[in-house]
């Protein structure tokens, strides 16, 4: 199991190396909305820890954010592509064993934010396990 840094470095990694060429893929700046498209931005947070039998303190899980942005003046088509970019990127997660992705407590993983200026966003959401700095592997 990967610490909080590897976990988030590997999947900026994954989906820069399985997205096309022409998609971005960076970790988003929080209170930024400078968007380009097609991109994917990685916004991650501890979000949970619950007591374990694995022999960790606790079970934690980063919260992860993606945003799949698309472009065009025809909001019908920008929508279309930031959809597609954010299921491309699902399937590719849901069929990697290096990901245990999950949707536990997440009410809406799949949905759409809104758009800024010509970019729509689509939002994905999902749970991933890591450990602890100090936690053996």
């Amino acid at each position: 199991m990967k610490t909080f840094e590897e976990l988030n470095n590997a999947l900026k990694k994954f989906l820069k190396d399985n997205l096309p060429d022409n998609v971005k893929v960076e970790f988003g700046k929080y209170g930024d909305v400078a968007l380009e498209a097609p991109a994917v931005y990685i916004y991650p947070k501890p979000d949970s820890a619950k007591s374990s039998l694995h022999g960790y303190l606790y079970f934690r899980q980063a919260r992860i954010n993606l945003f799949a942005t698309g472009c065009d003046e025809d909001s019908f088509k920008a929508i279309t592509n930031a959809t597609l970019l954010a299921e491309k990127t699902e399937y590719l997660l849901i069929n990697n064993e290096d990901f245990e992705i999950n949707y536990d407590g997440i009410e809406s993983p799949f949905n759409f934010d809104q758009f800024y200026g010509d970019n729509a966003v689509v939002s994905l959401e999902f749970n991933a396990p890591y450990r602890a700095y100090y936690q053996t592997e």
